[in-house]
């Protein structure tokens, strides 16, 4: 049901904009910074005029410029990056896409794939960056991150499923408990025969959940399968992206494209920066954090950060343990895909 209900908004959305030359998506304008690919400033430039043929307000940030769209011309990452920054704070643009930012740690991306079997959207939650130092608690957040990202982009109740892998099962227990206590959570099913919100293999092709959890390095692997696997691992052809990150006090949305994105994911990375702007997720995601917080999520994850010694920046330094970071884990993830 949830499929059919977002596919018939999706298909009312798309005549809308068919019919007012741009539509809903034109109230905002994307940042792209260009530069970095390792197929070429071409792709990304591409990207922005079919973007602009369809009525997005682009901002795009390289050496080259792009017909009917605002350009700002750089000569290398770092004054693209000190642009991007300063379009965003200064509010001329209300999100952006780029293919490298430095999130700090507590901040991980939600990506969103197409899946080979039916042709589904799923949200991969993390695909890179840092939810936490603490593997249950980075399952936990990736679930809430997915979940405030499918939100943002119009699925009103998304179906979780949590990807078989260690500590899956450790996060399942505090979000049925965080559920129980108020905080909106649906768990998908698995296809297979023993069902559960534990996805196998198989889920993740069929596309089972609207949202998969996992951990960043597993997400960004299967990312880089299902948006490559077409292009036999040359280039990412398929699919939205590594999304926009997600943490506490994120101001404007940040999503991540590969260096070996083309120039179809880089057009649908910009729709999807569109989408979750105007979807408000930064209003959705401080909302859905407080009440995560207010559900009492701290203190199910009490025992694993005692053990641990360690838990995301801000969010827990009201308890009496230690909340810094392990020492082998930087401060700040590096998004360069």
């Amino acid at each position: 049901m949830t499929d059919i209900k977002t596919t018939a908004a999706r298909l009312f959305q798309d005549a809308a904009n068919a019919l007012d030359g741009g539509g809903l998506h034109s109230q905002a304008r994307i940042a792209v910074a260009g530069l970095g690919s390792e197929i070429g400033e071409r792709a990304a430039t591409d990207a922005c005029e079919a973007a602009v043929s369809k009525g997005y307000r682009i901002c795009y940030i390289g050496k080259k410029a792009v017909p009917g769209a605002m350009n700002i011309k750089c000569g290398s990452k770092s004054e693209s990056a000190a642009e991007m920054a300063r379009v965003l704070v200064t509010g001329l643009c209300e999100a952006a896409v780029t293919m490298h930012h430095t999130f700090p740690t507590g901040t991980a991306t939600v990506g969103r794939v197409v899946t080979p079997s039916r042709g589904k959207e799923m949200y991969i939650a993390t695909t890179s960056g840092i939810p936490s130092t603490d593997r249950t608690e980075s399952l936990v957040l990736g679930a809430i991150y997915g979940i405030i990202t499918a939100k943002s982009c119009g699925i009103a109740n998304p179906l979780v499923g949590l990807l078989d892998i260690d500590g899956a099962r450790r996060a399942e227990s505090v979000l049925r408990i965080l559920h129980n206590r108020g905080f909106p959570i649906e768990f998908a099913e698995s296809a297979r025969a023993d069902g559960g919100p534990i996805m196998r293999g198989n889920d993740a092709l069929l596309g089972t959940p609207d949202v998969l959890v996992c951990d960043p390095r597993t997400g960004n692997v299967l990312m880089k399968i299902l948006s490559a696997y077409n292009s036999g691992g040359d280039r990412e052809c398929s699919g939205f992206g590594y999304g926009p990150g997600i943490g506490v006090d994120i101001s404007s949305p940040i999503l991540i494209v590969s260096r070996a994105s083309d120039t179809t994911v880089i057009y649908n990375a910009i729709r999807f920066a569109a989408e979750v702007a105007i979807g408000g997720i930064t209003d959705i995601s401080n909302e859905m954090l407080t009440l995560a917080y207010d559900c009492g999520m701290k203190e199910q994850l009490l025992g694993f950060q005692i053990q641990g010694k360690h838990g995301i920046h801000g969010l827990y330094d009201d308890l009496d343990i230690d909340s810094s970071p392990a020492l082998s884990s930087p401060e700040y993830e590096q998004a360069t895909e």
